[in-house]
C-alpha cells in the first residue's frame, strides 16, 4: 500500500466546482476541472476521475484510476464499487467478483442490482445541484 498525496489547498475549488459537475450531469467538465489540480493522484481527484471516465464510458481510464485509488486504500468501498462497475461493463463478471463481494458486504446482490445500488449510493454522495 502506498500513501496517496494530500488534496493541495489550491485544489478545493476545483474539485468542488468537479463534483458538483458530476452531480450535475455534465462529466466532462467534470474531467476538465480535475485536470486544472496541482494533486491530480490524490484521492479525491483520482476519485472523480474515475467517476467522470466512467459516467462517460471511458471504462480503461476509469479502470486505471480505480485500481489506483484501491492500490492506495484496499478498502476503498467506492473506489472497489467502481472497479467491479467497469468489469462489469467490460463484460468479465468474473474480474469483478472479489471486488464485487468485498462492495456488496453482508448485501446479496445480483450484477444487475448492484448497479442499481451503487448508482443510489453515487447520488447520495454527490451534491444535488439547483
Amino acid at each position: 500500500q502506498r500513501r496517496a498525496p494530500e488534496t493541495a489547498p489550491e485544489d478545493r475549488p476545483a474539485l468542488i466546482r468537479a463534483r458538483d459537475a458530476l452531480a450535475a450531469g455534465r462529466p466532462a467538465e467534470a474531467l476538465q476541472l480535475v485536470a486544472t489540480v496541482a494533486a491530480p493522484d490524490a484521492p479525491e481527484a483520482q476519485s472523480l476521475r474515475a467517476e467522470a471516465s466512467l459516467a462517460l464510458g471511458w471504462l480503461p481510464v476509469a479502470e486505471e484510476a480505480f485500481r489506483a485509488l484501491v492500490l492506495a486504500d484496499p478498502t476503498d468501498a467506492n473506489a472497489l464499487g467502481g472497479l467491479a462497475e467497469v468489469y462489469l461493463r467490460q463484460g468479465t463478471p468474473s474480474a469483478a467478483a472479489e471486488p464485487l463481494r468485498v462492495w456488496l458486504g453482508d448485501r446479496v446482490a445480483l450484477p444487475e442490482q448492484f448497479l442499481v445500488l451503487r448508482a443510489r449510493e453515487n447520488a447520495s454522495r454527490l451534491p444535488q445541484g439547483p
